[in-house]
């Protein structure tokens, strides 16, 4: 048989499978927030008006609902890795078809200079994490993001492995490893090990993602794909589909305002699916090349957040001391020097999501090495300051920028690796730093001169 008719037959088959599910309905307990019930599982899913409901009250029993779906037994998957554009390019997919919903185009953003940094900047030597980024560059093209609709796709796990027809788009293989994401990589492609796989009927959007232990995965290659799903389209979805080890996807799609009507269902690292029709929202940043459409997720994540200005503060030190990944070796006096200029320095990991954002929404100045809890300034208020304390070895700008779409006061502080950058790859995020006290409270100072409208909330 010609792979030609073989993928012919697949087709039809998998087509007389989704008109078997059609009208079916599978309904479990769930676990949402604080709520814990038993038999609850990753598989489980709920209204997105449930989630909300929860946040405001998470003894409350709601009803639960979920997609037409069904278990048929595992496949033999061997798929050929691809990029998407040459996938897009050769039209030739298989038994999957793809097609183009919706595009957005390219937008120059501006980049505010470096008032403070740029001085050290300029004598020191530097190594950035991108190539295509510097510290000199005044403005950036975002990518073109586009919303692609593929017919009969095969997802493999949280971290939405995406296979179409017979590839794997090798986008979404990145920051993936084989023995965790379950697949193995042969002359031939990837082969997926498979235990079982739902099918799932309908229209589902996808926001899974590999990476979902870092918040900035989570939301930047998660939550934030809602951005760029307008509301005729988001119309047509049945399900949103989310990484179920994703840090804070649920509290974030609580507040993201979504349709009552659709369902939300996490997806287990180890689950398979073949989807009637995904919606691949794809392209919203690259490699921190972000398209200002993203604003629209962090601003209706803010209308949907109750404010509480009952602990509100000002001035926020970002503490890291419980941090393993490129320690700040003198982090102790950088606290203990900006508390007494009326800092407070606050642990993210403490706090839920929630917490997180009325921290970041309600602060005049902030403080903090680079790390991903910085995600939060997407919460910030325009004007806010934003200073980040990096080591000399890594100096990685996607804050800078994602500062710049938002409208924040951006400068930065540069300390020192403490070995030699040679014997910094590949473990470099795990070398140890520190930097000057004198330098951050000075920096802090002259960016407080530079942005009066923030001078008298700041202490200084």
């Amino acid at each position: 048989m010609t792979r030609r008719r073989a993928a012919q037959g697949l087709k039809a088959a998998w087509s007389r499978v989704f008109r078997s599910v059609r009208g079916a309905r599978i309904t479990w307990p769930v676990t949402l927030g604080r709520r814990t019930d038993p038999g609850a599982n990753d598989a489980s899913s709920c209204r997105a008006s449930d989630l909300r409901c929860d946040a405001v009250d998470a003894g409350r029993p709601s009803p639960v609902k979920i997609a037409d779906e069904t278990v048929v037994p595992p496949e033999a998957v061997t798929l050929q890795v691809r990029p998407l554009d040459a996938i897009l390019r050769d039209g030739v997919t298989g038994p999957a078809t793809i097609e183009q919903r919706v595009a957005y185009p390219r937008e120059i953003v501006e980049i505010p200079p470096l008032r403070i940094g740029a001085e050290a900047l300029g004598r020191v030597t530097v190594r950035e994490n991108e190539r295509h980024i510097s510290w000199r560059e005044t403005a950036y093209l975002s990518l073109s993001p586009a919303i692609y609709a593929v017919d009969n796709a095969l997802v493999h796990g949280s971290a939405g492995l995406l296979g179409i027809g017979d590839a794997m788009v090798s986008e979404t293989t990145w920051h993936t490893e084989p023995s965790r994401h379950r697949y193995q990589i042969g002359k031939a492609g990837i082969t997926l090990d498979i235990d079982r796989v739902t099918v799932l009927s309908g229209t589902h959007l996808s926001l899974l993602m590999p990476g979902g232990h870092s918040y900035w995965h989570a939301v930047i290659d998660g939550a934030a794909k809602l951005a760029m799903i307008p509301d005729a389209v988001m119309e047509t979805v049945d399900t949103v589909l989310f990484s179920a080890d994703a840090m804070g996807q649920r509290e974030l799609l609580a507040l993201a305002g979504l349709p009552r009507a659709i369902t939300l269902r996490p997806v287990g690292p180890t689950e398979t699916l073949r989807v009637e029709t995904l919606l691949l929202p794809w392209g919203l940043h690259g490699v921190f090349d972000y398209h200002p459409v993203i604003n629209r997720f962090f601003d209706t994540v803010l209308a949907n957040h109750p404010v509480d200005g009952r602990d509100r503060i000002e001035r926020l030190y970002v503490d890291r001391r419980g941090g393993t990944q490129r320690r700040l070796v003198n982090e102790e006096a950088i606290v203990t020097a900006l508390t007494a200029r009326g800092f407070v320095a606050v642990r993210l990991e403490d706090l839920p999501i929630a917490a997180q954002i009325n921290l970041f929404r309600q602060a005049t100045i902030i403080v903090a090495p680079h790390g991903a809890g910085l995600t939060n300034i997407g919460f910030a208020s325009p004007g806010c300051i934003v200073i980040e304390l990096m080591m000399d070895a890594y100096v990685n700008w996607c804050f800078r920028r994602l500062a710049a779409i938002r409208k924040l006061a951006y400068d930065c502080v540069i300390g020192t690796a403490h070995r030699p950058w040679a014997e910094l790859d590949p473990g470099f995020h795990r070398s140890v730093w520190d930097i000057s006290v004198d330098d951050v409270v000075r920096t802090i100072e002259r960016a407080v001169e530079a942005y009066p409208q923030n001078r008298e909330s700041s202490g200084f």
